[in-house]
């Protein structure tokens, strides 16, 4: 292999790389528009955070994670769960 075809393969590499940066940037700020656009409370409980859409736990959505975001995801999740009857 060449010089040439080194550099082109790292830039290739740089590429793709930063492609996937900007797809994983693009996937947080959608997750992050249904909590904004919804405005659910967000705080601390014990070793995780909560999100709770509603008055309470039991009457409101609600999601559970390790860090802000994963409790972001989850109630996203929650929120377009269809429901049972």
């Amino acid at each position: 292999m060449d010089y040439a075809e080194i550099e082109s393969s790292q830039r290739q590499h740089n590429e793709a790389m930063e492609h996937e940066s900007r797809f994983r940037a693009a996937q947080i700020a959608e997750e992050l528009a249904v909590f904004s656009a919804l405005k659910p409370s967000i705080q601390k409980d014990g070793d995780q955070w909560c999100v709770l859409l509603g008055d309470n736990l039991q009457e409101g959505i609600s999601a559970f994670g390790k860090s802000p975001l994963e409790a972001i995801r989850n109630f996203n999740v929650e929120m377009f769960k269809e429901k049972e009857d």
